[in-house]
């Protein structure tokens, strides 16, 4: 229809089609926003998933850690048996020299 019927130069057409547009503006925005709202609970998941394995990664070294500080231990334990029984040999051998040598 030409704009001089209506008056003010709006037409069936252009005032349909500008109601149209603004319903698909309005969605687009619906649309980003649901995309939006998509994206963060994706990046959230994500520092999550990554937070978990910064903890396990920690988790294993404690235990590789104490696995090491008690093999550290452990031969420790075991060069102190072994110069404790060094130690009490050769004091064994000193007491038996010193009686024989007493004995005479």
């Amino acid at each position: 229809m030409p704009p001089e019927r209506h008056g003010r130069g709006v037409t069936p057409t252009s005032y349909f089609g500008s109601q149209l547009s603004s319903d698909n503006w309005v969605n687009d925005l619906e649309n980003h926003v649901v995309e939006m709202k998509r994206v963060v609970e994706e990046k959230e998941e994500e520092r999550h998933r990554e937070i978990e394995d910064m903890r396990r990664q920690a988790q294993d070294k404690d235990e590789q850690r104490q696995r090491e500080m008690d093999e550290m231990k452990r031969q420790f334990d075991a060069r102190d048996a072994d110069m404790e029984a060094r130690l009490m040999q050769k004091l064994l051998e000193m007491t038996t020299t010193c009686s024989h040598l007493s004995s005479n």
